[in-house]
């Protein structure tokens, strides 16, 4: 479908890409192949990794949730 159908600028289907990338990287699960690569490169026991490993994650999707939400405002 068109942008001009849609009633969407480029830089709002680019905010909405990035928002639902954000919510998908909140409270990443042991199924992630990112938290065994660097679990095992780090020699960090499965525990404390999914630890931070969780905490990191859902930083990275606010953030990113966050600056989509402002760039949406502003632009």
């Amino acid at each position: 479908m068109p942008f001009s159908l849609t009633g969407l600028s480029e830089f709002d289907l680019c905010f909405i890409v990035i928002s639902i990338a954000s919510g998908a990287t909140v409270l990443a699960h042991v199924n992630d192949s990112g938290f065994w690569l660097v679990s095992r490169f780090l020699e960090i026991d499965t525990k404390t990794m999914f630890k931070t490993w969780t905490v990191q994650e859902t930083l990275i999707g606010l953030v990113g949730f966050g600056l989509s939400v402002i760039g949406s405002i502003l632009l």
